[in-house]
């Protein structure tokens, strides 16, 4: 996922590039890929400094705009459905896209979380 928006955003950085200098009558509107192009490269940059998931200190924390975070020890249930783990605290539920996660993180993650005193499904 975090290559795919490095990616998305150079592929529209050339095509606005493309549209500004090749063009024999340039529009505003053809520095909109400039902005699409920036949108992309900065949430490349926000996913690559803060990590779509940390663990620390017993606290399981989503990073991003509207992240949410959890104390494992409060967890009473866990989930694995679909490569996605949910985990239900008294507070509601918790779930993690198992997809974003590297190889060796899940791994991590799945020992961390069969370390709890919670019952799996």
């Amino acid at each position: 996922m975090l290559y795919v928006n490095l990616g998305t955003g150079v592929l529209w950085l050339l095509w606005g590039f493309g549209q500004v200098w090749f063009s024999e009558k340039v529009n505003w509107i053809d520095y909109g890929w400039f902005v699409i192009s920036g949108a992309y490269l900065l949430t490349f940059l926000y996913m690559w400094h803060f990590k779509y998931l940390t663990l620390a200190e017993g606290i399981l924390k989503i990073n991003g705009p509207f992240g949410k975070s959890v104390t494992l020890s409060k967890i009473t249930h866990i989930r694995k459905f679909a490569g996605d783990f949910i985990l239900h605290h008294p507070g509601g539920k918790f779930k993690i896209n198992g997809e974003i996660l590297d190889p060796q993180g899940r791994e991590q993650l799945e020992e961390a979380l069969r370390g709890l005193d919670a019952e799996w499904t």
